[in-house]
């Protein structure tokens, strides 16, 4: 087990980048706050992403052209990391 987040985990989501070399990818949101993208090689946390005002409720990857990571929270808002 990896010591992922400091509050329930209300979402995972794997992912494959084709516009990166690192590969394949795990996406975990939480209500500490935050989202957080791992590498599935060896399991290390590449980013957090911290700036919802609260719970993270869910988390998606968005592949292609634009690719990124989207969350969104307990405060209403959605926000696009990349």
């Amino acid at each position: 087990s990896i010591p992922a987040h400091t509050n329930l985990i209300t979402q995972l989501k794997f992912a494959h980048s084709s516009s990166s070399q690192n590969g394949e990818f795990l996406t975990s949101s939480s209500f500490d706050g935050t989202g957080k993208i791992w590498s599935t090689r060896d399991w290390k946390l590449l980013t957090s992403l911290q700036g919802h005002e609260g719970k993270v409720m869910g988390i998606d990857v968005l592949d292609g052209p634009q690719c990124g990571v989207v969350t969104c929270g307990f405060d209403k808002t959605l926000k696009l990391w990349q």
